[in-house]
């Protein structure tokens, strides 16, 4: 079975199609074949690995990314890594839903009386969809359009890239992305540009059959060029003190998905 993963990922299909809901099956997938990253993408059918990247709720997702002139397969991308699509995920930070809202944010999002909110609305999935996109369209905004600063501040806080940003002048995006000291933000970020380009070829065109590998360019990866200016002192991921969460709501290594 080792040398024909697409035949194991069809037997896998077919059994994660009967559980409900997709984050469910996603997880099953990914406990079945924790080596699914390793997988050429040729050697499996896009059944599969819509079972490992689903879209539910798509149409509101897509409609709050166009409200807001986001990227939506970036959205999904981001959705995924915070949630696994899991609407009713909850933070040790108590952050909340599909983005991982604190409740701080959600009701200054909603501009809500303290009194009045309630933090179970964020398991909404509409209603988290709309205020995630509309706090990612600020960060989005505050970092001039660029996605890998706009990420790695949902995933660590706007003021520290504005720190990093004080490191040296960085000529690309993966300049960036390597010079961040933070693994964990590091590993994110790279992570929702993957998760993204996959989401961007499987629902951008309805797709039945096997999938090339040069349907997929790599993401912006960790550059090899040096940066100008201050380097990083350090490389670790300590707890990160971020402005609508700190932790995800399971246990996990920082790996990119």
């Amino acid at each position: 079975m080792e040398d024909q993963p697409h035949v194991l990922a069809v037997r896998l299909a077919q059994v994660a199609g009967k559980y409900s809901p997709p984050y469910r099956a996603l997880q099953l997938v990914k406990s079945l074949v924790p080596g699914y990253l390793q997988i050429p993408v040729e050697n499996a059918p896009a059944s599969f690995w819509r079972l490992l990247y689903p879209m539910p709720w798509r149409s509101e997702l897509e409609r709050n990314a166009k409200l807001n002139g986001l990227d939506p397969y970036i959205v999904a991308g981001l959705v995924r890594q915070e949630s696994e699509f899991n609407p009713q995920a909850l933070s040790a930070a108590q952050a909340y839903g599909l983005t991982q809202l604190l409740p701080s944010t959600g009701r200054g999002l909603l501009k809500a009386p303290r009194k009045r909110f309630r933090a179970a609305i964020l398991f909404n999935p509409e209603v988290n969809l709309r205020l995630g996109t509309t706090y990612l369209k600020i960060m989005h905004d505050a970092n001039m359009g660029h996605w890998e600063r706009t990420l790695a501040a949902y995933n660590a806080g706007g003021s520290r890239v504005e720190n990093w940003m004080g490191w040296g002048e960085y000529r690309e995006p993966a300049e960036f992305i390597e010079s961040i000291p933070f693994s964990e933000t590091r590993n994110y970020v790279l992570a929702v540009l993957r998760n993204a380009s996959m989401y961007r070829k499987l629902y951008s065109e309805e797709v039945s059959g096997p999938l090339s590998s040069d349907q997929f360019p790599p993401p912006v990866t960790q550059a090899a060029a040096s940066v100008a200016g201050k380097k990083p002192p350090f490389n670790r991921s300590p707890v990160l003190a971020k402005k609508h969460r700190v932790v995800r709501h399971r246990k996990k290594k920082p790996v990119a998905k």
